[in-house]
């Protein structure tokens, strides 16, 4: 059931399953439309949904404080009740970040409307181009970007990111034979140091390491002045 997905993973349903619970209510009868999502040890019925054309309704057997049970310290006890009145509203988590290659339907990811489908949608590209879409024409985020979309008069609309392929982003460590290569490479031209034409034998030094080597100075006059003055404190505290 939906309520359960955040605790599909081998382990994270364990904050749930295992929880003590001291009282809750015999629910001896269970009208046919409902099911019954969870149970106790004993085999009743712990929790139960129904649903109709007015909406969604859940019904816990026990409590939601720690009166009646362990549920309100145990770790899945909020992600739970987030995804429980998620599901009893009927709220249907829309993504705001894509990935390049993706085909979206726009007026859902861009949240204008279902009235959005009689009308023409204005759609901005992050490299200028604008497209008119109409009806439930699909979207394909072809770049990488912001993609924008309004109503046409609309002064505001939606944003949508489409994010660059996650190859592009890969952080498998590398194999050792390609970082002794990287390694044996010679440098590159533009990398070498440049020589001062000021002197013979003297190398410009890079303002960069200028300053970590006035840095570095400074530190050490700073660590020699605080062991001084540690000295001296510990001398005044023996002799009195």
């Amino acid at each position: 059931h939906p309520v359960f997905d955040p605790f599909a993973g081998p382990r994270d349903g364990v904050g749930l399953t295992t929880v003590p619970f001291f009282r809750y209510r015999a629910l001896r009868e269970v009208a046919a439309e409902a099911e019954v999502l969870a149970r106790f040890d004993d085999g009743r019925p712990a929790l139960l949904a129904s649903s109709d054309s007015g909406g969604r309704v859940f019904l816990f057997a026990s409590s939601l404080d720690a009166r009646w049970n362990e549920l309100p310290r145990r770790s899945g006890f909020v992600p739970f009740l987030h995804q429980l009145f998620a599901v009893a509203a009927g709220h249907e988590p829309v993504p705001v970040a894509y990935r390049v290659g993706e085909t979206v339907d726009p007026v859902r990811a861009f949240r204008l409307g279902e009235s959005a489908v009689e009308e023409r949608i204005l759609v901005d590209a992050p490299s200028g181009g604008r497209a008119v879409l109409r009806g439930r024409a699909v979207l394909r985020l072809a770049e990488a970007g912001f993609f924008g979309a309004r109503r046409p008069g609309s002064a505001s609309g939606s944003v949508i990111a489409a994010n660059p392929p996650l190859s592009e982003s890969d952080l498998r460590v590398l194999e050792a034979e390609e970082v002794r290569i990287g390694a044996a490479a010679p440098p590159r031209e533009a990398d070498a140091p440049e020589e001062s034409t000021g002197a013979a034998g003297l190398v410009r030094v890079p303002t960069a390491g200028f300053a970590l080597l006035i840095l570095l100075g400074l530190l050490a006059v700073e660590a020699r002045a605080a062991s001084t003055a540690a000295g001296k404190a510990r001398a005044s505290y023996t002799a009195g």
